[in-house]
């Protein structure tokens, strides 16, 4: 997913509907051999998934920063209206910020330290639990759009994703030359220098995977891999490295094929599907940090969803659109397939 701009905006019942039919063109067609052929010998059984590392909780500053910012700020009695006012943020983030979901600014932190009359001896530690937890944030300084930062801050502390992309390959299985060439297609709408922090934020996300602290649950429409055969090199790089990527443990893939096998018609998959509006994505967090999240991509923005009805819904959606899908070992066939025949 490829975006370029404005604010975060959180959406409401009565927007929804805009926001879905934003994104979605026709699709082009494309038809697969059944013939056989000899692939490369890649591992599909659970057993042989590659193990991903089993790092400590690196959200544990973040929420001790947190809870000590609620209490000092229901001990000053100053309401979370008062302190989005004074650092100029939406009053959502406050909570955010206190049930250790968002973090913060240096200015940000002092200004609401102020605000909170907190004791002096306690801004030096509240300042180093701040730091080490945007350690992990080393995208915070490539001056990225309000609302992207937004969105990764909540990406990096969440358990679990599940998206939907129709034209796109998801950022974070994406490899450097295919993001590459997809922000060159806005190389009018951007700058190099902005189009370089994007590639590189895309790449550095994507160590979540490898990290084990995030599991992504995608389902992709095949109208996304009939963009990437446009260039040969890229997208033999590409398949290859989706094939590798889902032996992770923690990443699971189901592709959405324009029509079923003719000789095995299957009424699970081909045809039309219920997101033929636009892409999406479902975030979860652990234990009771905060409620999920939906998320929504267009060509010039984001848009962070917290309507809890919204969020349901999509999750039902996404739910649709995974019985319509090939399994986790049907996808990698088709995907073995597809890159036999782009190597040909």
């Amino acid at each position: 997913m490829i975006t370029v701009a404005s604010t975060v905006t959180t959406i409401s019942n009565t927007t929804s509907a805009t926001v879905m039919t934003t994104i979605g063109r026709a699709l082009h067609t494309l038809t697969l051999s059944a013939k056989s052929r000899n692939t490369r010998k890649w591992p599909d059984t659970d057993a042989a998934k590659i193990r991903p590392m089993s790092p400590s909780d690196l959200r544990v500053p973040r929420r001790q920063l947190g809870q000590a910012l609620r209490r000092l700020r229901t001990q000053a009695g100053v309401s979370r209206a008062h302190a989005a006012s004074v650092i100029d943020c939406a009053e959502s983030k406050i909570g955010h910020i206190e049930n250790g979901v968002t973090s913060l600014t240096r200015l940000e932190l002092a200004a609401l330290l102020q605000l909170y009359n907190a004791p002096i001896e306690q801004h030096e530690p509240l300042e180093e639990l701040r730091a080490k937890a945007k350690q992990r944030r080393s995208r915070s300084s490539y001056r990225l759009p309000r609302w992207l930062r937004n969105y990764l801050d909540m990406e990096s502390d969440a358990s679990s994703i599940r998206s939907f992309d129709g034209e796109l390959i998801p950022g974070l299985l994406q490899t450097e030359a295919y993001a590459r060439r997809v922000h060159l297609v806005a190389q009018q709408l951007l700058t190099a220098d902005e189009r370089e922090r994007l590639l590189a934020t895309r790449i550095d996300r994507q160590r979540l995977l490898e990290e084990g602290t995030l599991t992504v649950n995608t389902i992709v429409s095949e109208a996304a891999f009939c963009r990437l055969l446009g260039d040969k090199e890229v997208a033999v790089q590409q398949l290859i490295h989706l094939i590798e990527v889902i032996q992770l443990t923690n990443v699971s893939l189901h592709v959405i094929p324009f029509a079923a096998d003719l000789d095995t018609p299957d009424p699970r998959v081909g045809g039309l599907h219920p997101s033929m509006s636009g892409c999406f994505a479902v975030l979860r967090f652990p234990g009771d940090v905060a409620p999920p999240f939906g998320y929504f991509e267009h060509a010039i923005g984001g848009e962070v969803v917290e309507d809890q009805k919204i969020v349901s819904q999509l999750g039902q959606l996404w739910d649709l659109l995974r019985a319509q899908a090939l399994t986790t070992s049907e996808s990698l066939n088709w995907l073995e397939e597809l890159l036999h025949q782009s190597e040909g």
